[in-house]
């Protein structure tokens, strides 16, 4: 909930800054809220017992040269295969050296569970087709004459969607299990990708509002559900890898489908057009994230390590 909340508050308060003050305090800003968090933080205490282990240094290195060249070639304007080839051979060093080191970055085995394994993949086609709207609807409404606050206070109800959901979602998990659960979040986000490429001139607050409020209740319901699945589904000792992945497949479909959306934003006669054919873009993207949900099987012994987690719930209750 707060990661949704802070995510969707962001934008908001950055067009009050460029509004009412100057766009330099969208950087200011993060010196006194990390400093509360800092100090929030004092009083924690963490117990822990510590252990020897071997730290995947090159590995990780591999890994970081690999991701930051592919990624370029989203934004690079020419020679891209140079980058492409170059990102792919540190990949491929990088599997190599995972397979072989004795304390790996990313253990394989952990996609020997077809759950998580495709829980990832929807996770990332899920934010590559419509995580980025926040960056392109207000930039619809202020050419629509709406103000810079407003653009941005329509997006508070993704936030109040995805806080809704994802607070029952646990309980959801218990009751129904991951796939429908992760087929009704998919399903909830290509009707919005739907509604978002048919944007209206009139009503247009009250429109975006709503459709905003059922895409924040879609990506609470995902990202809640894959989450705990990714805790759930795994030996304990790799709850972090499997947890630190989900976030990782958020992230760089976010990166992918954003910059997707400013190529189509850029290449397009007007803004209105290039609105239009990005949100078409993307309800074509949630089509696919939502063929992907249904490849999502929890296997037998999985299965039984939810039960033990159902079980605890019912003993706790």
């Amino acid at each position: 909930i707060m990661w949704g909340l802070s995510s969707i508050l962001a934008p908001m308060l950055g067009a009050f800054f460029v509004e009412y003050s100057t766009w330099r305090w969208i950087f200011y800003v993060n010196v006194p809220v990390c400093i509360i968090a800092l100090l929030m933080l004092l009083p924690y205490k963490d117990i822990y017992a510590a252990k020897r282990a071997s730290i995947d240094y090159l590995g990780s290195i591999w890994f970081a040269l690999a991701i930051s060249l592919l990624l370029t070639t989203t934004v690079a304007k020419g020679q891209i295969w140079i980058y492409a080839l170059a990102g792919l051979v540190f990949l491929v060093l990088f599997i190599v050296h995972e397979k072989n080191h004795r304390s790996p970055m990313l253990p394989f085995s952990i996609f020997n569970s077809k759950a998580i394994t495709w829980m990832t993949i929807n996770s990332f086609l899920a934010c590559a087709a419509l995580f980025g709207t926040s960056s392109y609807i207000p930039m619809y409404m202020q050419q629509e004459g709406y103000s810079l606050f407003l653009s941005g206070v329509v997006l508070l109800s993704t936030a109040i969607g995805w806080m809704g959901v994802s607070s029952k979602a646990g309980g959801w998990i218990i009751r129904y299990g991951y796939r429908p659960l992760l087929l009704i979040g998919n399903a909830i986000l290509v009707v919005t990708g739907l509604l978002l490429a048919n944007l209206p001139h009139s009503y247009l607050f009250a429109y975006t509002f709503v459709t905003m409020l059922l895409q924040g209740a879609a990506y609470g319901l995902i990202f809640t559900v894959s989450i705990i699945g990714a805790q759930q589904l795994v030996a304990a000792d790799r709850k972090g890898v499997s947890t630190s992945l989900q976030m990782f497949s958020r992230n760089i479909g976010t990166a992918i489908g954003v910059t997707v959306m400013g190529a189509i934003l850029t290449g397009a006669a007007d803004l209105s057009t290039g609105i239009h054919h990005l949100f078409l873009y993307g309800f074509i993207a949630s089509l696919v994230a939502l063929v992907s949900s249904f490849f999502i099987v929890v296997r037998q012994g999985e299965e039984e390590a939810h039960s033990t987690v159902q079980r605890a719930a019912a003993e706790g209750q």
